[in-house]
């Protein structure tokens, strides 16, 4: 090659010559990580809150709430890439994954607005209305979607899958009919393998679902784990969670990836600081200045793609 000094590699494994011809050139923007988080304290605060509130509280729905903190925190990352542009959204959700036939056969998302607002029963409460609903099949947006998807041949799903995503969001176009709502997958996606057995577990970005950030809960299991107290080190047994996450490299960078990570880590491991006895986020713990984030609107007609919009306030984390 002109210009670079490159000789050809032809010692090459049977291997190595069907891996050139299995790929493409490399064009995901996935970037996987897994961390494992004591919940010694996260299992005392939801023992609490079932106790005051009566509501069957979990730790998903703890992370569910860590995420939204997190997000509020750091606003610039809740967002979507349409056109090679970054929108940001107004609001903070999340997508749960929901088992809605028995051994995992069938799977669907209950999605919970505003989840930065809502304390941790409160997340709890509506997602099992939202999944008692599925399973029962009364939910009739997921009724319209599965009546059109089986009526559609099998080679023409994907094709309609790009579809329904151009004209979602490129042309800001209303689904509803085919009982896709306004951005259905929400900010971040959070499912837990753990209902199936698997101690960890890594999640794929969905290209249409247009969600720059997934977490997958695996097993809480005991371990080894070094904690400190008055001052000295020890190691005792602790509950342990792995928390697989898997993030758009598009939206965020290591830094930012980093900020978030942090601001959903420590609500988990230390819910008493940073969350108060009914599941809300502790005033002082919102403590960051506005500030103005270099992004557009996410837009709700097709004209405003293609125009710039007013700067969005948000706010940074205070890390």
């Amino acid at each position: 090659m002109a210009g670079i000094k490159l000789r050809r590699h032809k010692n090459l494994s049977s291997w190595r010559q069907i891996a050139l011809h299995a790929w493409d050139e490399p064009g995901d923007p996935s970037v996987y990580g897994f961390v494992e988080l004591d919940v010694k304290e996260a299992q005392d605060y939801i023992k609490m809150l079932r106790e005051t509130t009566g509501e069957k509280v979990t730790l998903t729905h703890l992370v569910a709430k860590a995420i939204g903190y997190g997000l509020s925190q750091m606003p610039e990352v809740n967002g979507m890439v349409i056109r090679r542009k970054i929108f940001l959204r107004e609001k903070i959700s999340v997508l749960a994954m929901v088992d809605i036939a028995k051994g995992g056969s069938d799977l669907s998302g209950a999605k919970i607005d505003e989840v930065d607002k809502l304390s941790v029963s409160g997340i709890a409460q509506g997602l099992r209305q939202r999944a008692e609903k599925i399973k029962a099949l009364e939910d009739e947006d997921l009724a319209k979607t599965k009546g059109i998807l089986n009526r559609v041949p099998n080679f023409m799903i994907g094709t309609i899958l790009k579809l329904t995503t151009w004209l979602q969001y490129s042309l800001g176009f209303d689904l509803s009919w085919m009982g896709l709502k306004p951005d259905p997958y929400g900010s971040a996606w959070l499912t837990n393998v753990a209902n199936f057995g698997m101690p960890a577990g890594l999640a794929p970005l969905i290209r249409f679902s247009k969600t720059p950030l997934v977490l997958c809960m695996g097993e809480v299991r005991d371990k080894p784990w070094v904690v400190e107290e008055n001052g000295e080190k020890r190691v005792a047994i602790r509950p342990v969670l792995t928390l697989g996450g898997t993030f758009d490299h598009r939206m965020m960078d290591g830094v930012q990836c980093g900020k978030l990570a942090a601001c959903i880590f420590k609500v988990i491991e230390h819910p008493f600081t940073w969350l108060n006895e009914n599941g809300h986020v502790r005033g002082e713990a919102i403590s960051a200045e506005p500030a103005t984030l270099p992004a557009e609107r996410l837009p709700t007609e097709s004209d405003k793609l293609f125009s710039n919009e007013p700067v969005r306030e948000g706010v940074r984390s205070a890390e």
